[in-house]
């Protein structure tokens, strides 16, 4: 019975009512509960819902997407900021050299559940991928206010790209 009050539970937590876990899932990590009191019953049902969430987490960080905002279930709030923290830190910004100016590809960070946040808190659109270098200064100084470097990832120009080919 706790299976499912826990597998609902997640399923209220979810975004769009899309449930992350089956209680068939949650019942099989739970093992043999014969003979169990309903407050151990439910005990091991959560153990089993935090299981399943952080095992789903750490094999795919973007599983927290899943998940809305702020859940009522204090422990998941917990596992998801990791997951995202861990998400936006894995990020890479690409910078490439364009007729029009130094550009940087955020796209990556713009899908992330907290790079979306700091673009919407800076004014930026949720569709942009790429920015000039003074939009980048302050998507830079919000993570750094979070004490998150962005790692930057440097894209040949065209002209770099034409002379390394004939040094070969």
């Amino acid at each position: 019975m706790s299976a499912e009050t826990w597998a609902k539970r997640l399923q209220q937590a979810s975004v769009g009512g899309v449930a992350p876990v089956l209680a068939e899932d949650l019942a099989a990590l739970m093992g043999d509960t014969a003979g169990l009191d309903a407050t151990l019953l439910d005990a091991r049902a959560q153990k089993a819902a935090l299981v399943f969430v952080k095992t789903k987490l750490d094999a795919d960080p973007t599983y927290n997407r899943r998940f809305a905002d702020k859940t009522e279930l204090p422990w998941l709030d917990k596992l998801l900021t990791v997951a995202r923290l861990r998400e936006l830190a894995a990020v890479r910004i690409g910078k490439a050299g364009r007729s029009t100016g130094l550009r940087y590809d955020i796209g990556g960070f713009a899908a992330t559940h907290y790079g979306r946040k700091i673009l919407e808190s800076l004014g930026h659109k949720v569709r942009r991928t790429s920015v000039d270098k003074e939009a980048f200064e302050a998507i830079k100084a919000a993570c750094a206010r979070l004490k998150l470097t962005l790692p930057e990832t440097v894209e040949p120009t065209t002209t770099e790209r034409f002379f390394s080919s004939e040094e070969r």
